[in-house]
């Protein structure tokens, strides 16, 4: 469908009586066969400025309704959700000219065509046209079409909001009053109800399965009424209003009201409000906390070796429903209850699995769900016993061979039985059980991926190489369809060293909608990330002028061992085969390793950095499912065995493509309203392929000799008193902090001094944390003889640059002295922030534009601060306007924070606006509120007519027509010729009218960006696909036998003067003359 725009310009706030008007009417639309009553077809509409009593006549804004998105719309404000029918009068429901309705509301289903007016000056209705209106079960939808005159707008409802400090139903007249002072504390508590119904063709006798709220308080309870909700997976259920304390139990959530819509393994929440008598004003609602109710499992994920068992203890969280005939007997009633009411939870198998062989049907397998075949393996609940445990037996199956792969993961699927006599358990299920099935004893000791400054790599079988000297600047981990992502890198990577460029990453952001891919834990600047697979990530960044990725670690599981690949390197405990290529064969030379691991769009999919990508869907093979010890026919007896066997390696079915296997989709649930949305600046991560080509031969400078270099280094390792406590308890780090001591030779060797000296010490700290967590004496046992462990007195030990001597070491976070602030204590209150320069823009006609994301450095969660001065760009000038905004930000992290513009500032409209192009602020950023950062540059325009740039103050008006052929009419509009014009001002050269250039405020040093060069590490876990993409000029690392990846981005250390752009490699200490920059990946 091509779609035409038509821009119109209007000079006065009033038309004249005579003007050309063109109707919406009259222009042509497609239209789908679609129900718009499904929520998915229209969009919510929650204005309650679109009330035909709210007065516009003294507002300095004026809404319109020219650039709606034309499409169906179901209004949902308390100020009503009808379109009014009499003429409101002007300057109402928030526009000058008011759009009401003509005509009278369908009474019928079907979809009608209504008329509408455009209330004016003169007359109330000058301009007409007709729009689509469908009644739907409880409400209505409507068809809006843009208007083609500004100050102009759909009206509905006619109710005002209530005035503050008073509350209603619906938050609007009528009822207004004053809530009860009181606040509530909701539990939801599970139980049965005895009741009757019918069943089975005769009366029946039912215990159903009901859930209570139970409300609590300082005050005396019984002196209110109350409204109660019901909420599963929040889906409002029910509601109960003005209910006395003494009927609570009347408001229970009741079997009736969700079996024939959910099955149990679903989250149970009430809300609660309190009133002072029937009908007053209500207070807020207070929430309970979610309840699952449903099966759980002590763990969802478990490892058990060959020939060993294990037990999963199975529980049930609520009781066990149960019914029988009428008039049984006393007998016959605990007969039902023993014998007929059981819940039987069976362990099940994918039909495509028979007999230890992949079924594949003609042409291959589909995505369709999987169904399951019966297996006689389970546990039993009786219903008398609903809440004592049941506990199922896993083994590891042993073939008395050493396999090729030395472990596997499986998966245990539970599903109930339909229960014919307690049906609320029918078919109950929880997520997939994980398995892993393990022949090796202590294989990971000592096994991690470390990589850090420029950077320094140590490959998860402990080979050392340089990876060509550029800095870390991004890291990108993906688990299928959720992504976590630090991004500081510049737009292009590997440029000309010293060339600041002004479109540059800085955001940390999780695509997520729960933690079932990955978890991720922050601590200041540094984030850790653990995979289903129990592989363990850890990320810290530098703050300050220059920000980078000052360490990465990968600390892998068992479900990588002989199935990583990538440039940490191929995880089998032998070092000499680590530079293993895609195709499997094993080179010596690290140039070819790592030009075959380069980060390749088609090989690896698109970039995680790229700012408008979509994920890449990658092959997986379907999951391997665990199997019963006993024959699936219902001869057996009935067992809680089953078998994970590690052998019979399942095959993929040809063609069979997934994002996600047979994992459970994430419900990405209901969507925020567009104008709620805020856009973090994005810019793609692209490689200068020139750059990669670049030698460099490095000699000593400054002084420095190898010798000194060696002492200087080792002195500094020596001196710390947690690596000498490190290498006391774990003695594989005596080895990794002498590799470590080789790598900070060549970084002063590289740089002509110790610039990078903390970060390798650092590096180290956080190896050895990664390392000691994995042994259980470390964990569980102290030097002290008291609560305190051996990982504890690390911990105290852990905290980055000692806290600056500006604070205490509490379990790994430093505790700042009073009046010092920041991760390590470094920032004092009156610490001035540096904000990116460039900066950002919103268009007016797709968001509110009100929310404003900014990035920089030395952001402190104190009295964060936002100052925000207006301005507005000409055809031919830009210039401030307004008065100087200030307001609290909102903190993210230290280098992340939000500004949203007030309510209360509105840019007051100008009669000659079609002089303006855009408009927007010049924001920066305090800590202390009087202490500024330097200025970043926001920019608002309507992109249906302009394109601007907020770096440059540059803004281009689209061309576009004046007159529109419609049928056997030709309608001229009243807007100006539309040029194209290019208005292009530097941003540190002032308007004609502003005497402040765009430049930093503050004493801080210029921000100096990286050279970076893009590459990938790729890692992962069993039976699901983890990218972990990182920016670097050489580094790739994949992890195979699962399709995970992990990717990352590197810089060039282009702030000291002194540091050459690096582009060689070397391996323990001998690097080559030249060589060419390349990506690092890693799959799991």
């Amino acid at each position: 469908m091509t779609s035409v725009g038509l821009a119109i310009m209007y000079f006065n706030l009033t038309l004249p009586p005579t003007f050309s008007y063109i109707s919406p009417e009259s222009r042509t639309y497609c239209k789908e066969d679609v129900d718009p009553c499904e929520p998915s077809n229209h969009q919510l509409l929650d204005d309650p400025w679109r009330s035909s009593s709210f007065d516009e006549s003294n507002a300095d804004f004026s809404h319109c309704d020219a650039a709606i998105r034309e499409a169906w719309y179901r209004p949902i404000s308390g100020a009503g959700v009808t379109m009014p029918t009499t003429d409101p009068g002007l300057n109402k429901c928030g526009t000058q000219y008011p759009i009401w309705m003509d005509d009278v509301l369908p009474n019928t289903t079907d979809i009608t065509d209504v008329k509408v007016c455009l209330k004016h000056v003169f007359m109330s209705c000058t301009q007409t046209w007709t729009i689509r209106v469908k009644k739907c079960e409880s409400f209505y939808v409507y068809e809006l079409k843009q208007t083609s005159l500004c100050s102009a707008a759909y009206c509905f409802g006619n109710e005002l909001a209530c005035p503050e400090g008073e509350t209603s139903d619906t938050g609007f007249h009528p009822g207004c009053g004053v809530p009860p002072n009181i606040t509530l504390q909701a539990v939801v508590t599970p139980g049965l109800n005895t009741t009757t119904g019918e069943a089975f063709g005769a009366p029946v006798i039912i215990k159903e399965i009901q859930f209570q709220c139970d409300i609590d308080s300082d005050k005396d309870l019984t002196a209110f009424v109350y409204d109660i909700q019901w909420y599963i997976n929040d889906n409002l259920i029910v509601t109960h209003k003005n209910t006395p304390y003494a009927n609570l139990t009347e408001t229970k959530l009741r079997h009736s009201q969700w079996i024939q819509t959910f099955t149990l393994g679903f989250l149970v929440k009430c809300a609660v409000r309190a009133r002072n008598d029937l009908d007053s004003s209500p207070g807020a609602y207070y929430h309970s906390s979610a309840f699952y109710a449903g099966i759980t499992t002590d763990a969802s994920e478990y490892m058990v070796s060959e020939g060993e068992s294990i037990n999963i203890t199975l529980s049930l969280t609520i009781p066990i429903d149960c019914r029988y005939p009428e008039s049984s007997t006393s007998s016959q009633i605990a007969d039902y209850e023993e014998n007929h009411c059981n819940v039987v939870i069976r362990v099940r198998t994918p039909n495509y699995y028979e007999n230890g062989q992949l079924a594949c049907a003609t042409g291959g397998a589909t995505d369709e769900p999987v169904s399951f075949e019966n297996a006689n393996c389970g546990v039993v609940f009786s219903f008398s016993n609903w809440n004592e445990p049941r506990y199922l037996t896993v083994s590891g199956s042993s073939d008395n061979t050493v396999t090729e792969i030395d472990s596997r993961t499986s998966f245990i699927r539970f599903r109930g039985d339909d229960g014919i006599f307690n049906p609320a358990w029918s078919f109950a299920t929880i997520p997939d059980v994980k398995v892993v099935v393990e022949d090796r004893d202590i294989v990971l000791i000592g096994k991690q991926c470390l990589v850090w400054t420029d950077p320094n790599v140590i490959t998860l079988d402990g080979r050392c190489y340089w990876g060509w000297g550029s800095c870390i600047c991004g890291v990108a981990i993906r688990n299928q369809d959720s992504v976590f992502i630090i991004n500081l890198c510049r737009e292009m990577v590997g440029q000309t060293p010293w060339i600041s460029s002004a479109n540059v990453n800085r955001y940390i952001e999780m695509r997520a909608c729960d933690d079932t891919r990955m978890t991720v834990e922050s601590s200041g600047t540094k984030y850790t990330i653990t995979l289903p697979s129990g592989t363990l990530i850890t990320i810290s960044y530098t703050t300050g002028s220059s920000v980078f990725i000052r360490q990465f670690t990968l600390k892998p599981s068992l479900a990588d061992w002989k199935s990583s690949a990538g440039m940490c390197g191929f995880l089998d405990g032998d070092i000499t085969n680590d530079f293993k290529k895609r195709d499997g064969t094993v080179t010596t030379d690290f140039m070819d390793f790592g030009l075959n691991w380069r980060f390749n769009e088609i090989l690896d999919g698109n970039s995680l950095f790229n700012a408008t990508s979509s994920l890449s869907d990658i092959e997986l093979a379907p999951l391997q499912y665990c199997r019963c010890s006993v024959a699936s026919d219902n001869t057996q007896p009935f067992s809680s065995d089953i078998h994970c066997n590690i052998t019979s390696l399942i095959t993929a079915c040809p063609g069979r493509t997934s994002s996600a296997g047979y994992v459970q989709q994430c419900d990405k649930g209901r969507k925020k309203r567009e104008t709620d949305d805020f856009e973090i600046p994005k810019f793609d991560v692209v490689l200068n392929e020139e750059y990669a080509n670049v030698s460099q031969n490095y000699t000593w400078t400054n002084g420095w000799t190898e010798a000194l270099a060696a002492q200087a280094c080792r002195e500094t390792m020596d001196d710390n008193p947690m690596l000498n406590t490190c290498k006391d308890y774990v003695a594989v780090m005596n080895d990794v902090v002498e590799d470590g001591i080789r790598n900070c030779i060549n970084d002063i060797k590289i740089s002509g001094d110790t610039v990078f000296l903390t970060d390798t010490v650092e590096a180290l700290k956080s190896s050895c944390l990664v390392e000691a967590k994995l042994f259980e004496n470390l964990t569980t046992h102290g030097s002290y003889g008291n609560s305190t462990t051996f990982l504890d007195e690390l911990l105290q030990m852990s905290c980055p640059n000692n806290c600056s001597e500006n604070g205490n070491c509490t379990s790994g976070l430093c505790i700042c002295h009073d009046g010092f602030f920041g991760s390590d204590c470094s920032l004092e209150r009156d610490s001035i922030p540096v904000v990116l320069p460039g900066g950002s823009t919103c268009s007016i006609n797709e968001k509110a534009c009100r929310n404003f994301f900014i990035s920089g450095s030395n952001f402190l969660n104190l009295n964060l601060t936002c100052r925000a001065q207006p301005l507005k760009v000409y055809v031919d000038r830009w210039e401030l306007s307004g008065e100087t905004m200030i307001f609290p930000a909102t903190y993210l992290n230290d280098i992340n924070c939000m500004c949203v513009i007030p309510d209360s500032f509105r840019s007051r409209r100008e009669a000659d606006s079609s002089q303006v192009f855009g408009e927007g602020f010049l924001v920066s950023i305090s800590n202390d509120g009087i202490n500024f950062s330097n200025d970043t540059t926001v920019i608002t325009y309507d992109s249906t007519c302009y394109q601007c740039d907020a770096n440059s103050l540059n803004c281009t008006q689209l061309p576009s027509s004046t007159s529109t052929d419609y049928g056997d009419s030709t309608f001229q509009s009243t807007s100006t010729a539309m040029h194209s014009v290019t208005v292009t001002i530097p941003s540190t050269i002032t308007s004609q009218t502003s005497n402040e250039p765009l430049q930093n405020e503050s004493k801080e040093e210029n921000i100096v960006e990286e050279d970076q060069s893009l590459g990938a590490i790729i890692g992962g876990a069993v039976a699901g696909v983890v990218s972990i993409v990182a920016v670097t000029s050489v580094l790739t690392y994949k992890h195979f036998k699962h399709k995970s990846k992990i990717g990352f981005p590197n810089d060039d250390n282009t702030d000291n003067p002194n540091t050459q752009p690096e582009t060689a490699g070397f391996e323990h200490g001998n690097r080559p003359a030249s060589a060419t920059g390349i990506n690092f990946q890693f799959n799991d």
